[in-house]
């Protein structure tokens, strides 16, 4: 059996335990039309989940395959699937469709995802979802007056950008009905209010110099770094995917590619698990206090007092411009810690 899975925030292969596999002899085709349902549903051999802040596929079968799901009362979409799972190569195309829009998932040669909304109606929004191997995740929202938000990953992009939520998560939602992201994103919400005030910013801080140490001129030292990273284990997984490639040299890139492929873990996302990445990211704080609600507007005021060594205040009943006031005095107090 040869077993390929897909992270798209590490690209990597792993064996999933306890998953069924049909191997096909590499360039083999197959093609069917499934009964009713989502392609999802009907397609154990492929899997679509967040992993990492990131859209993730996976597959169990070498070959290529396509799937054709037609439309019933219950789910008004014609969907088709094709897969080109070989070794070396993981291709996917995915097409949803009814009388109001086409909805496309594509993961591509360089294993970058890109969503696409198209609606049936000429004054309607488009949407344009990117993802990268590494580095921050897009979304575009319109064609001619288009808004445009990038972020570190996925869950940044949901819980910093509240049109981003409300235009994204619909579509992805129909492509996997079962993703239920507009729940994950909430108790994400609670569980991050749950956390303020437990700043980790020393482990970060310790974590960015053994970055920074792998481009030292000393082999040893760059190999020690190499090591303390590996053993920091699954918590450093987000931090090491936040960092910008272009803020890194080759050999900086070169080990950390090969430290996420060592120790990622390819299960789903949790919400306990996202609240844990970003306790400590200062642009997830400052948009619970502009767009969160009064108690996670009062947590998010705890934990940046805490972040910055002074006193932050929200003032539920302010206007909208001494709310911005403030929130343009809070970025320049945080950039200052």
């Amino acid at each position: 059996m040869w077993t390929r899975i897909v992270s798209l925030a590490a690209i990597a292969a792993f064996t999933l335990p306890g998953e069924a596999a049909f191997a096909q002899q590499p360039g083999s085709s197959r093609c069917s039309h499934a009964a009713a349902g989502t392609v999802w549903a009907q397609v154990d051999w492929l899997r679509l989940q967040t992993s990492g802040g990131r859209i993730a596929l996976s597959s169990t079968r070498c070959g290529q395959a396509r799937v054709v799901v037609e439309p019933t009362a219950d789910n008004p979409l014609r969907q088709t699937l094709s897969v080109d799972s070989q070794p070396g190569t993981f291709l996917v195309s995915y097409e949803a469709a009814d009388e109001h829009s086409t909805i496309t998932l594509d993961l591509d040669e360089r294993q970058q995802v890109t969503v696409r909304q198209r609606p049936t109606a000429a004054d309607a929004a488009e949407l344009r979802y990117f993802q990268p191997v590494t580095g921050p995740v897009q979304l575009t929202i319109g064609a001619d007056q288009r808004q445009t938000y990038a972020a570190a990953s996925l869950w940044h992009l949901l819980l910093s950008e509240p049109a981003a939520s409300e235009h994204l998560v619909p579509v992805l939602d129909r492509i996997r009905p079962n993703w239920r992201l507009a729940e994950q994103v909430a108790a994400a919400r609670a569980a991050l209010a749950a956390s303020a005030e437990t700043v980790v910013c020393a482990q970060r801080r310790q974590w960015q110099d053994w970055v920074e140490q792998l481009s030292d001129p000393s082999y040893a030292r760059r190999s020690e770094a190499d090591r303390a990273l590996r053993a920091a284990g699954q918590s450093v997984l987000a931090h090491l995917r936040r960092l910008d490639p272009a803020t890194l040299d080759l050999e900086q890139r070169r080990r950390i590619r090969a430290i996420l492929t060592a120790i990622a873990d390819s299960g789903p996302d949790s919400p306990e698990r996202i609240a844990a990445w970003l306790a400590d990211d200062k642009q997830v704080w400052l948009a619970l206090m502009r767009h969160g609600d009064a108690s996670e507007q009062q947590a998010a005021a705890r934990h940046l007092s805490k972040i910055c060594g002074k006193p932050v205040a929200i003032d539920p009943a302010a206007s909208d411009d001494q709310r911005e006031q403030q929130m343009i005095e809070l970025k320049a107090l945080l950039a200052e810690n």
